[in-house]
């Protein structure tokens, strides 16, 4: 298996676990849980029978952990929604007492009320969305380029949210994290679309914040892990 194989396998084996562990298939959430774990598995399975003649079947096995986010990111806020809301605000309560002691205030609400601007809000929530071209066009150019074979406003985004957000998906920023590493990835095989989508992604940084989508800390620790996993994947896979 890839690395990226291995990664989702160990992730789905933790996630079954617990699952099984707080009940297993007699919760409705938890039984359809386990069943799309079962199918990534089959799916992973047979994508480790495929050889290189199976042209579709390698496109599809390069881009399937892309196809698989919406799907895990929705996993997210089932299992958090099975804890109840006062579980999950007592961990953001512990999410705002960090970002208070760091930072002196809630950024993401003060900012804002303090700094309005049209002209910024407008901006920052493009950055925002800008998320969704930079992790998931830039694979799907560069497999349509090549590179990949040898080695791998405002209503606008409240829309995408209100239909697909995860509640107790914030710490990290998962916007944060996969648009920084993506981008670093991409610098490492496509220089020049990667400084295209480079000030989109500082951008996002800030827009999270600013746009009220995360606390400071969020974003820093979305940092903290989209910089190593960026640097990282190309070597890895190389």
């Amino acid at each position: 298996m890839r690395p990226v194989d291995k990664l989702l396998a160990g992730y789905l084996t933790i996630v079954t676990l617990l699952v099984l562990v707080r009940g297993g298939p007699t919760d409705p959430g938890d039984g359809s849980l386990l069943v799309l774990h079962t199918l990534i598995g089959l799916l992973l399975f047979l994508f480790t029978r495929l050889d290189e003649a199976h042209t579709v079947g390698q496109f599809l096995w390069d881009l399937y952990p892309l196809l698989l986010i919406p799907f895990l990111y929705a996993e997210i806020g089932v299992l958090a929604e099975q804890l109840g809301r006062p579980a999950i605000l007592a961990h953001d309560a512990i999410v705002q007492r960090w970002e208070e002691a760091l930072f002196g205030s809630q950024v993401s609400y003060v900012w804002i009320r303090e700094a309005p601007s049209v002209f910024w809000s407008t901006v920052l929530h493009l950055a925002y969305f800008s998320y969704y071209p930079i992790v998931f066009l830039g694979p799907f150019l560069l497999l349509a380029t090549g590179p990949v074979r040898q080695v791998w406003s405002a209503r606008l985004v409240y829309a995408i949210l209100e239909g697909g957000s995860s509640i107790g998906a914030a710490f990290p920023s998962s916007h944060v994290a996969a648009t920084i590493a993506a981008t670093l990835a991409l610098w490492h095989q496509w220089r020049s679309l990667a400084l295209v989508f480079l000030v989109p992604a500082m951008l996002l940084v800030v827009a999270t914040v600013y746009c009220q989508m995360h606390y400071v800390i969020d974003a820093v620790t979305g940092l903290m892990v989209g910089i190593p996993v960026g640097w990282l994947a190309p070597r890895v896979e190389a």
